[in-house]
């Protein structure tokens, strides 16, 4: 009988995706997987390790799982991604309960250390950051087959001073264009039709291979028959922007949505934090892009409390937000990184004052998603469907993104063969703060719904 493997995925979808990796590599090499870690010989933690907050929700489900080693059958708990990346030898230090480590764009060794721990071994493979693609040739889809994550790029060249992703990812590597395209093919083979186009900085795709190459991808992209639906993700506002949300607004079956994280308006304080442009910089890219393509939608990010922010910088960024009516916000106070510019900084903003900024705009911001969402009903819109209960269900619009964004309400007028992964006609019939209410109408679009099956993207490394 095969050893069994659990995985427990934390963090963002490009986690995600190197959870997907591994499952890959881990069912290619036999083992046998399961959802279920009571019924697991190995669990593997992929962790996360971009806050101090997070690190400590990955120190605490490792802590968790590796209380099951006490009684029934798990052998072995392996933590792997990011948080191991981070802290190195020291979280190995930190946790005798676990038995195996293993770093970022080492997916591909997975395999070795589940069979070391089984082996009665306590192993470890930490070398510096990598960004792992040559262990892309292997994936296991995780998600709905209708919808897939498709990483384009690994690591970070910026230096955004709240920052330590370039110090557990590594500087920034794109994916070669014709295996991203491969990919995907595969993928929409398989039932997806919406792709999810993710990176630490997508927006300078193609930088480390001789110059700006995400409006090409797109294009190539857009050329593949049954994709429906290409959502780009993580825009960095920087000059190559422009033209990246001219290719969102003329290519069909790129969302009309973009993903910006601006994270300050006031133009000194993004020098502070080492970022580029000024709210009005802001402002104008985005008015301009909807002067285009007025049904686009634009999500975005801020941080509140960074060192030295004063209150006219926190107006300013109120003002920004009131006056650029983004359809999605998430808000974030400052967290003090160890190993990051910011952490040292002088002028740190309490606790107190973090926590009401961020309270002052959200409040903000629900009343103009609010009328954001409400200027849509009465349109009708194509919505892709999660789930289905009865007579009602739940789905997405192409501007609203999984897990980050608000989602839609489905009513339907009768008993109803839809099912997720239809993308249906539908009249939105009402708005709430983040949600909407919507009437299908029609089907559009029904994908095959396919089993979980092994993408062979490449040539696998040994």
């Amino acid at each position: 009988m095969a050893d069994r493997v659990a995985l427990i995925n934390l963090g963002c979808p490009k986690n995600l995706v190197d959870s997907e990796v591994m499952l890959g590599h881990l069912q290619d090499r036999g083992y046998e997987l399961t959802t279920d870690i009571a019924d697991a010989d190995v669990v593997v933690v992929n962790t996360c390790g971009f806050l101090e907050a997070s690190a400590q929700e990955s120190v605490d489900t490792l802590l968790a799982v590796s209380r099951r080693k006490r009684s029934g059958r798990l052998r072995g708990v392996v933590a792997a991604g990011c948080l191991t990346q981070r802290y190195g030898p020291d979280a190995a230090q930190a946790l005798p309960e676990v038995d195996g480590f293993l770093g970022v764009g080492q997916a591909h060794a997975l395999p070795d250390v589940v069979a070391r721990v089984l082996a009665g071994e306590r192993t470890s493979i930490l070398a510096g950051p990598s960004a792992g693609f040559e262990g892309y040739g292997l994936r296991l889809q995780a998600t709905p087959s209708y919808s897939a994550y498709l990483k384009i790029s690994e690591g970070c060249d910026r230096k955004c001073a709240f920052c330590i992703i370039p110090a557990i990812r590594g500087p920034m590597v794109s994916r070669p264009a014709d295996e991203l395209v491969r990919e995907a093919e595969l993928l929409v083979a398989r039932g997806a039709r919406e792709l999810i186009l993710i990176g630490q900085d997508p927006t300078r795709y193609g930088a480390d291979r001789g110059g700006h190459q995400l409006v090409e991808l797109l294009h190539r992209l857009n050329d593949i028959p049954d994709l429906r639906w290409i959502r780009l993700m993580y825009l960095f506002p920087d000059r190559h922007a422009e033209a990246v949300l001219q290719a969102v607004v003329e290519l069909p079956r790129v969302c009309k949505y973009v993903d910006m994280p601006l994270q300050h308006a006031d133009a000194a304080l993004l020098r502070t934090m080492n970022r580029p442009g000024s709210g009005d910089e802001y402002l104008g890219m985005i008015r301009r892009a909807r002067a285009r393509c007025p049904e686009l939608a634009v999500r975005s990010t801020f941080i509140v409390g960074f060192p030295g922010e004063t209150r006219r910088q926190y107006e300013v960024l109120l003002h920004f937000v009131r006056d650029a009516e983004l359809d999605w916000v998430g808000v974030f106070p400052f967290s003090r990184e160890s190993g990051t510019m910011a952490a040292d900084m002088p002028r740190q903003v309490t606790q107190t004052a973090k926590h009401s900024r961020l309270d002052r705009l959200m409040r903000l911001q629900q009343e103009l998603s609010r009328r954001r969402l409400q200027s849509r009903v009465g349109q009708r819109v194509e919505v892709l469907v999660t789930h289905v209960s009865g007579a009602t269900g739940m789905g997405r619009t192409a501007f609203q993104a999984p897990e980050v964004d608000g989602v839609t309400h489905l009513t339907f007028a009768s008993a109803t063969n839809y099912r997720p992964g239809d993308f249906v006609l539908a009249e939105i019939t009402g708005a709430q703060e983040y949600d909407l209410r919507a009437r299908p109408l029609e089907l559009l679009h029904r994908p095959p719904g396919r089993a979980p099956e092994l993408l062979q993207i490449g040539v696998k490394k040994p």
